[in-house]
């Protein structure tokens, strides 16, 4: 700050430090600048005798924030924070529930469920439904440190318990995981309960004809592609998949009938075995091949092609 800036900061009330705040820039009763230590009360003038030259570095000086400042700044940046740690919680959350639905494909693949299946409450006939989504592995972070909490609770005396300091860490950390898996598993409720289990990959009898109206709808549902039959690939473009054919002599299975269904899996399942599971061919073809299963099942139930 160059000294007209401080004189004028003090006489709008402000407070004026140097160098730290226990050093405060005052105009004194007798009109003169000081820099005075509040801790021991010594003085020294701003300005050396010319009354120009500041006695310090013009950057040693600063304006120090008011109560309210300090608060409000407080405030903006736990709120921050609040909603970071939202966000966070509500991607874990999504990312969770998708995996639950995952399992339940994978299930219904399996036949160990039905895709009739009509509510949460259900599953529990066929699996254990609470383990869905990982809630019962034990590596988990937060079930690592509610096992890690439990177990040095588990090993006080009764009158140890009572005073044990960490007992707020454990019940929040309870609290919290009950709710994220009440969370998860209301989701999945409503889910299956809208039809989520057994929606069809298609309906062949509401699409018009016209190859690229076919591909264009059928590839915004992420719902079939036609499949080049060497089991690394798959397409939603038919002239891209009879391209491979003519290249490499596969065979192309066109997207109308059970067969094509079947091809389809097969084909997915290959590539799944031959990309692991981190990477994006792997992750798509897990994503195209669980309504799949789930339309298989439909089929075999007597629903409609």
């Amino acid at each position: 700050m160059t000294l007209d800036q401080i004189k004028q900061a003090i006489a709008e009330g402000k407070s004026v430090k140097w160098a730290n705040d226990a050093y405060d820039v005052i105009r004194s009763t007798t009109g003169e600048y000081l820099i005075v230590c509040s801790l021991n009360q010594n003085a020294i003038g701003l300005t050396w005798t010319d009354g120009v030259t500041i006695n310090g570095k013009p950057e040693d000086f600063y304006i120090a924030k008011t109560s309210a400042e300090i608060y409000a700044e407080a405030e903006a940046l736990a709120e921050a924070e609040d909603e970071a740690e939202t966000k966070a919680k509500a991607e874990a959350l999504q990312a969770t529930i998708e995996q639950m639905k995952a399992e339940i494909f994978t299930y219904i693949q399996q036949a160990v469920i039905p895709s009739t299946v009509a509510s949460f409450s259900e599953l529990h006939d066929y699996i254990d439904a609470n383990c869905l989504g990982g809630f019962c592995d034990d590596d988990s972070e937060i079930n690592a440190r509610i096992l890690e909490l439990q177990d040095e609770r588990d090993s006080l005396t009764e009158e140890e318990e009572r005073n044990w300091p960490n007992a707020g860490e454990l019940d929040e950390l309870q609290e919290e995981q009950t709710a994220f898996i009440n969370a998860a598993q209301n989701a999945i409720d409503a889910w299956i309960k809208s039809g989520g289990c057994k929606r069809p990959v298609w309906d062949s009898s509401g699409f018009p004809e016209g190859e690229a109206k076919r591909a264009a709808e059928a590839k915004a549902a992420r719902s079939w592609c036609y499949v080049f039959a060497d089991g690394a690939n798959f397409y939603v473009s038919r002239s891209k998949a009879e391209r491979m054919q003519a290249k490499d002599g596969g065979k192309v299975f066109p997207p109308d009938h059970t067969v094509r269904i079947k091809h389809e899996i097969e084909a997915l399942q290959n590539i799944m075995k031959k990309y692991p599971p981190t990477s994006n061919a792997w992750k798509q073809a897990q994503e195209l091949i669980n309504p799949l299963f789930a339309e298989m099942a439909r089929i075999a139930e007597g629903g409609p092609l």
